[in-house]
């Protein structure tokens, strides 16, 4: 994480020190159980979140193109 992200620590550090404002989850939780209210509550690995994310707008976007 520290390769892909080498500022992160410093990011951490501004947060912890009341510099920085840290993301609220529950908005993005909110978010997410408005577009989806079944899978939205749902807890998954990442991987297994991404792989249902792709499959769901890979599904709509044939649709759309065979419409």
């Amino acid at each position: 994480m520290l390769r892909a992200q080498p500022g992160y620590p410093a990011v951490a550090k501004d947060v912890e020190s009341g510099n920085a404002e840290a993301p609220v989850i529950r908005s993005w939780y909110m978010r997410l159980q408005a577009i989806d209210p079944l899978t939205g509550v749902e807890r998954m690995p990442v991987n297994e979140a991404i792989y249902r994310a792709l499959e769901t707008v890979l599904h709509d976007m044939s649709y759309r193109l065979s419409a």
